[in-house]
């Protein structure tokens, strides 16, 4: 166990190394990428709207008064319509989170990727990163809003002891299901199905169950540490004890842990989760393999 510890660590830093040595790429993808998520959305959402109420201003005013008076009236009504417009929003984010386990699959051959590598593998293989997307939507994160929504509909505000335990639940889920589908996307990226994909890393969880579980538990606690200053200043606010400047101190915070992950966590995890895979299916890092997907 302390082997396996060491070697997680160990890990760590070499996927913090590879993140340095590409920051520039994975920064550039990410502002590409959500470029595109941007589009999409809009273009989903903008016909829908014309079509509904145009650009009218009391139109939509009273739809939205409508539309209020409805969800406080009918609180699983408003849960309903929570899973229906979080569910594709989660897709989309999860196919194109996705997309950074090709640059990570590129790097850790070849210890540089592309920002370039992220819109080949989401033209490539972007049907398959979305069917993992619906699949992890639907699996991982539609049940605890869910859960979170239905309890709030049953009794009201969800504060206190509930909340309490419906927190720990939803962490516990997080860990657990997160733990056992972590190497669906280094799968989808190496040229897998969504069934292949989805079965091949539960059974990689239950076969190498220290080594899926020791790396998503340093992710978890890496996740935590970097949103301690956050949870600290707003307990700090509930206390009473930073009441001048708050809004600017949370502000800074939260744009902070932003560009902490953005910059350098987000491409760890793919990175780490990828070199794992690596070496659950075949046991070494290869070096200078070359990509199966064109860049072009």
């Amino acid at each position: 166990m302390a082997t396996e510890i060491k070697s997680i660590f160990s890990e760590v830093r070499e996927s913090l190394k590879l993140v340095r040595k590409n920051m520039l790429s994975y920064f550039l993808a990410t502002l590409g990428l959500v470029v595109i998520m941007a589009i999409l959305i809009a273009a989903v959402v903008v016909p829908i709207v014309l079509f509904i109420g145009g650009t009218s201003p009391t139109f939509w005013m009273e739809w939205g008064t409508n539309l209020a008076n409805s969800l406080s009236e009918q609180p699983m009504f408003a849960v309903t319509l929570a899973a229906i417009i979080l569910t594709p929003i989660c897709t989309l984010f999860f196919t194109i989170f996705g997309t950074f386990f090709g640059m990570s699959k590129e790097a850790v051959e070849k210890t540089e990727t592309h920002a370039e590598t992220a819109f080949s593998y989401l033209r490539h293989r972007g049907i398959a990163l979305a069917g993992a997307g619906l699949i992890l939507s639907l699996v991982l994160a539609l049940p605890m809003v869910m859960l979170w929504g239905v309890t709030a509909a049953t009794i009201g505000q969800v504060t206190g002891v509930p909340a309490m335990i419906i927190a720990i639940a939803t962490f516990l889920w997080f860990f657990f299901v997160g733990g056992i589908l972590n190497n669906v996307f280094p799968a989808i990226v190496e040229g897998k199905g969504v069934q292949e994909a989805v079965v091949g890393s539960v059974r990689l969880a239950r076969t190498h169950f220290e080594r899926v579980f020791g790396t998503w538990s340093a992710i978890i606690a890496i996740a935590l540490i970097s949103s301690t200053p956050m949870f600290l200043a707003t307990s700090f606010n509930v206390m009473g004890v930073m009441n001048i400047g708050y809004g600017t101190v949370i502000a800074g915070l939260v744009a902070l842990s932003a560009l902490l992950w953005i910059l350098v966590l987000l491409p760890m995890v793919t990175i780490l989760i990828t070199r794992a895979y690596r070496i659950i299916t075949e046991g070494s890092l290869p070096a200078g393999e070359q990509s199966s997907i064109s860049v072009i």
